[in-house]
């Protein structure tokens, strides 16, 4: 998976399990001591990159398919409120 903070909110994206990549993502509250499930990501990726910037958290990179396959070449922006902005 991957990470950023955006607004105080750790927020963890994608990963890889046994099945295959997943899009899900996680959002751990600190004052509320809580994880909660968000939108998940348009698809699953796997060794991506996040980084948040302005109150937005960005995800790239990374393979889009399960034990390897060929690097996406989008550009997500994940937004707290559980929209999502997709760049081809």
């Amino acid at each position: 998976f991957a990470a950023g903070v955006v607004n105080q909110v750790l927020y963890a994206v994608g990963g890889e399990t046994d099945d295959g990549l997943v899009g899900i993502v996680e959002a751990y509250d600190p004052i509320a001591n809580r994880w909660t499930s968000k939108a998940a990501l348009p698809s699953g990726r796997f060794l991506h990159a996040a980084g948040a910037a302005n109150g937005i958290l960005y995800v790239t990179g990374g393979v889009s398919a399960h034990k390897g396959g060929a690097p996406p070449n989008d550009l997500i922006a994940y937004f707290p409120r559980d929209l999502l902005a997709f760049k081809p």
